[in-house]
């Protein structure tokens, strides 16, 4: 229905801020010419996602396969904070690729 219209409980300032607060990443999908280019490439470029846009349903599946593709192709990001003096050890596992750049 839109932010800050009926049925909205928040404004589109605020549920970016509350995607930054919890570290999200959010990809967008504009389907079709009534879409909001403007507030779906806002919301993926303040929380380092990605907007898409496809002009009609029969491209979603194409468009989901490259979306998928790209996450199980390194794009997700993990992170972690641990207490420093704290023992322990963090394993990531991957079924499906590689785990690069971890320090």
């Amino acid at each position: 229905q839109g932010f800050g219209k009926p049925g909205s409980n928040a404004t589109l300032e605020q549920a970016i801020a509350a995607a930054q607060a919890a570290r999200l990443t959010v990809i967008t999908v504009g389907l079709g010419d009534k879409v909001d280019a403007n507030v779906l490439s806002k919301i993926a470029a303040s929380t380092r996602g990605t907007f898409f846009y496809v002009p009609s349903a029969e491209q979603l599946d194409e468009l989901y396969a490259r979306i998928s593709h790209g996450i199980l192709r390194g794009k997700y990001r993990i992170d972690f904070k641990t207490t420093p003096g704290t023992p322990g050890q963090v394993v990531v596992k991957s079924e499906l690729g590689r785990v690069i750049g971890y320090r």
